[in-house]
């Protein structure tokens, strides 16, 4: 039982400590195109963090579910340009369910705290 108690608080502070954003500075940015893609299909995310928050050799991890981004929710290290900027085409997995998903991306060992909408559609 105390294995299972320590199991779970572990698990609990993983979880609050990838939901809790790193500070949004200004001019932080995501976007998914298209917004609407059939499982299988490709989508171009970019987007874009100051360098001040974040260096710009730190890469941009995208994160969701792990329905979208088997098999832990974090997604691909996206290298950022000089400006803080980035840009990949992902194909999402043919097993992700239908349904509507939030993309973020942490840079520097931190959630930026922005988020854009991809439905998915089979």
């Amino acid at each position: 039982m105390r294995k299972s108690a320590i199991t779970g608080l572990a698990t609990s502070a993983l979880i609050i400590g990838l939901a809790m954003p790193a500070a949004a500075g200004p001019g932080s940015s995501i976007s998914v195109r298209p917004g609407v893609v059939a499982a299988g299909n490709n989508v171009r995310i970019t987007g874009s963090t100051p360098v001040s928050e974040c260096p710009a050799d730190d890469a941009a991890i995208l994160t969701s579910t792990a329905d979208l981004f088997p098999p832990d929710g974090f997604g691909p290290a996206v290298p950022r340009d000089s400006s803080g900027a980035f840009s990949t085409v992902y194909r999402v997995p043919t097993s992700t369910p239908a349904g509507t998903y939030q993309i973020g991306f942490r840079c520097g060992g931190g959630n930026v705290g922005v988020f854009a909408s991809l439905r998915v559609t089979h």
